[in-house]
């Protein structure tokens, strides 16, 4: 068995670019080689997001970094570093005072805006609200679990 194509961080950003672009899955690996956290990654797409985000840096870079969708009333950004170098992003918190990291399963505190710096290549994707509560449905499932 070779060396994997991809880092565990890649892999979570291909999962993040399904997901807010509202395409298709397709998996070609052979699954019976693809470890346990694979399959754990991969179940996030699911429920299947059923329509695309809105990108909102579409004309300021060659390809599009933050997007922002609104699930089940939480407020959520997908961020993703195309670069191979590090990169921060600052939003903006729209008056909640929790952000929930999703890739990081990490409950921070924000006032107003929130920063976050990324790794080369990888992603996540931070949901905004008032209440724990809220962050419930989105501990497995990106779209959320109802």
């Amino acid at each position: 068995m070779g060396l994997p194509l991809y880092t565990e961080e890649e892999i979570k950003t291909f999962i993040t670019y399904v997901s807010v672009s509202g395409g298709i899955t397709m998996l070609s690996d052979k699954l019976s080689l693809l470890p346990e956290s694979a399959f754990e990654n991969l179940s996030a797409l699911f429920p299947a997001n059923k329509k695309p985000c809105k990108c909102l840096d579409f004309y300021e870079k060659e390809l599009p970094e933050i997007f922002k969708y609104d699930i089940n009333g939480v407020t959520a950004y997908a961020l993703i570093n195309w670069q191979d170098v590090l990169q921060s992003y600052t939003l903006d918190s729209a008056g909640n005072s929790l952000a929930y990291k999703f890739w990081s399963k990490e409950i921070v505190h924000c006032a107003g805006e929130f920063n976050i710096t990324l790794a080369p290549h990888a992603s996540e994707i931070v949901y905004f609200a008032n209440d724990e509560k809220a962050f419930i449905s989105h501990k497995k499932s990106i779209i959320g679990i109802n």
